[in-house]
């Protein structure tokens, strides 16, 4: 057995009881630890066991060898299938796009053909149209022909119509213009005669005016002188 020594300044803090109670715990941890160390006989166990592992490793890994393997048949399996399925879905694309492009093309030829249709019946009714207005145009040229012949015919009408006015109203004018300057003639004639009279009655008039005056003006300077004298 080990001669355990304790150091003096632990002794002397534990005190000698508390030492000795120390010590016997220790030698009991010892033994424990002894008897928990391994045998030869528990390395030949140990060693067995970790044999035995081994070969149950061994016989996992062999496990997962066939594993894999069967996982590489059926991947291999998978992709003969994906590469079937992606074959038969590429088929059937294929099929489907032909009848896609059969079906386009049987639209768009009967969508051509009913436009060629429409096209026609247009093209028709566009002509019967233009004839129409063809007509109408030929009988309003008729009609707008007729109206100016009217009119010019109203024209002429009218034409004669004005000048024989404005011949009569120029013979009514030049006989008033006439009949107008006689009367002004007469009438400055009597004129003329009135006053050529109240100048001769005026003239007469003034000189007896005047012999008038000089008579009143001869008697005032008759009597101014009567006065004088008589003075």
């Amino acid at each position: 057995m080990t001669l355990l020594t304790i150091p003096r300044p632990l002794r002397e803090r534990l005190g000698e009881e508390a030492t000795e109670a120390f010590i016997d715990v220790v030698k009991i941890i010892d033994l424990e630890g002894k008897r928990e160390l391994a045998t030869k006989t528990d390395i030949q166990q140990v060693k067995g066991e970790i044999q035995q592992v081994r070969g149950e490793i061994q016989q996992v890994r062999g496990e997962i060898q066939l594993v894999k393997a069967e996982i590489l048949q059926v991947k291999t399996e998978l992709n003969s299938k994906i590469d079937n399925v992606h074959i038969e879905l590429n088929s059937k694309i294929d099929n489907v796009h032909i009848e896609l492009n059969s079906k386009i093309d049987n639209l768009h030829i009967e969508l051509n053909r009913k436009i060629d249709n429409v096209h026609v019946e247009l093209n028709s009714k566009i002509d019967l149209l233009n004839s129409k207005i063809d007509n109408v145009h030929v009988e309003l040229n008729s009609k707008i022909d007729l109206l100016n012949s009217k009119i010019d015919n109203v024209q002429v009408e009218l034409n004669s119509k004005i000048d024989k006015s404005t011949t009569e109203l120029n013979s009514k004018i030049d006989k008033s213009t006439t009949e107008l300057n006689s009367k002004i003639d007469k009438s400055t004639s009597e004129l003329n005669s009135k006053i050529d009279k109240s100048t001769t009655e005026l003239k007469s008039d003034i000189k007896l005016l005047h012999w008038m005056v000089g008579l009143m003006f001869a008697g005032v300077v008759s009597l101014v002188m009567k006065t004088f004298f008589v003075f």
